[in-house]
């Protein structure tokens, strides 16, 4: 019995680590710097994650004095690919006042290893300034430690009662796998199984 339980475990915990993705925005904007189309698909570890923005498009912004950008917002002077229009107020190429960008990540996953700049580009994983998470206001500081269980979209926003400007460096989704309800379910009927029978012994 206590074979098959751990082998259920153990079943349940490949299906899980085999499928994390680590999304890197930082060398993505390497690659391919400028405007992304809004609903622009990537693949990241063998699932597809879907990009829009609220104002104008997804934008991909790179190093700026050797220091990291990533994923932010703006609208642009033409089509994907494009710079940021900087005749706009309010139009910089990270997440800011007006802005938010979301991820569809097509399936329920668990997010954690959030990874943050601000408009300088300096590092935000301390930082007691604010964004909206799906609507919620975190510090930076407390997403960067947290993981954020059983969500298939993820908007985060300029806001909160000490908003920043930032750009989204990078995130790790690790997808729930269908079948753990089901594994989980079964686990339970063999303990309770197992409790039962040891009474009646």
């Amino acid at each position: 019995m206590k074979t098959l339980v751990a082998a259920l475990f153990a079943v349940a915990a490949s299906l899980s680590a085999s499928q994390a993705a680590v999304i890197d925005f930082v060398a993505e904007a390497a690659a391919n710097p400028g405007g992304l189309a809004n609903g622009y698909t990537k693949n990241f570890g063998g699932f597809n994650v879907t990009i829009t923005a609220s104002r104008g498009n997804p934008y991909l912004d790179g190093l700026f004095q050797k220091r990291p950008g990533g994923l932010g917002a703006c609208i642009l002077t033409g089509g994907p690919g494009s710079k940021c229009n900087n005749k706009l107020a309010n139009n910089s190429d990270n997440v800011g006042k007006f802005d938010s960008v979301t991820l569809d990540f097509g399936r329920s996953v668990d997010l954690s290893g959030f990874s943050f700049t601000d408009a300088e580009h300096f590092d935000l994983s301390a930082s007691s300034n604010t964004l909206l998470v799906n609507g919620v206001e975190w510090t930076f500081a407390n997403l960067v430690a947290a993981t954020i269980s059983g969500v298939q979209t993820l908007t985060l926003a300029w806001g909160g009662a000490n908003p920043s400007q930032f750009y989204l460096n990078g995130i790790a989704a690790v997808p729930i796998p269908a079948a753990a309800p089901l594994i989980l379910s079964g686990l339970a009927g063999l303990g309770f199984a197992a409790r039962r029978r040891r009474k009646t012994a």
